[in-house]
């Protein structure tokens, strides 16, 4: 039996969170018959992920396998779907028949992907009008403005992250020296103008390149759903129709043929 650490990542931020959910999932998807299980152990002042796998495996020769995992463009094709989701409804359907169809083969992660990403059964709505654009995901935190690009950022940080960035993002205290882009999934990302001792312009955020494209994988355990008009988003409560926020502390994390899935139940954290 071997475990990994990863006492780069806190789960009180939702970054690392979604980072550690995402290195569950890649792994689970290079090795199934490893039966990857995560849980979590108090340590290092904060809740620590532990990744738990049958056989044994030397540190190093795991994150070299993520590494080489997350630069596999196979692995990629929903985030050539666009540059953001303002996606034609119409649109979507073709890439959802497609991804169907490769799922039926046996691939199912353009599926997952776009699972994830938003639906085209329910229609975005601005001012009460519909767009004929597909409602996204709650983990959607831009859309163009300021050439910050959701899909686009995907696929920068897609090319970019190498293995030292993982193995900072996982193992390291976080030092925050990597340029962008950023998901903006870390507390961090939000500085308001207001509130800055420099312009934007003039002082660039800093961030974990490893921890965000790790996160990106996180997605797929987190699907959309219609539920009667609205798109509700996994782990997030929705009141009339403002979302209330992401609800780490009631995810349940459970392994499915390799494929992970989160559902919405009591808390159950495993201390180490």
């Amino acid at each position: 039996m071997a475990e990994l650490l990863f006492a780069g990542l806190d789960g009180g931020n939702p970054l690392a969170y979604l980072a550690a959910l995402g290195a569950l999932r890649t792994t689970s998807l290079m090795w199934p018959e490893r039966k990857a299980w995560l849980h979590w152990s108090n340590a290092q002042g904060g809740w620590r992920p532990l990744l738990t796998l049958t056989g044994e495996i030397d540190r190093d020769d795991w994150l070299t396998a993520v590494a080489q995992s997350l630069r596999d463009k196979s692995g990629q094709t929903a985030f050539s779907l666009a540059d953001d989701l303002t996606v034609p409804c119409s649109a979507y359907k073709t890439a959802a028949t497609t991804a169907v169809a490769n799922m039926v083969a046996g691939d199912r992660r353009q599926a997952d992907f776009l699972a994830a990403f938003g639906s085209e059964a329910v229609e975005s709505e601005v001012n009460g009008k519909k767009t004929g654009q597909i409602s996204d995901t709650a983990f959607r935190t831009m859309s163009g403005a300021g050439h910050q690009h959701f899909l686009g950022f995907m696929r920068e940080l897609a090319e970019v992250t190498e293995v030292e960035h993982l193995r900072h993002a996982i193992f390291e205290a976080w030092s925050y020296t990597d340029p962008g882009p950023s998901m903006r999934w870390d507390p961090s990302d939000d500085r308001r103008y207001a509130l800055r001792w420099l312009q934007p312009s003039g002082d660039p955020a800093k961030t974990v390149r490893g921890a965000n494209r790790l996160a990106i994988e996180a997605l797929p355990l987190l699907p959309t759903a219609p539920v009667k008009k609205r798109l509700e988003t996994t782990g997030f409560t929705q009141q009339k129709r403002a979302r209330r926020g992401l609800d780490l502390a009631h995810l349940v994390c459970a392994r499915r043929s390799g494929c992970g899935a989160l559902a919405h139940d009591a808390p159950r954290i495993a201390e180490g």
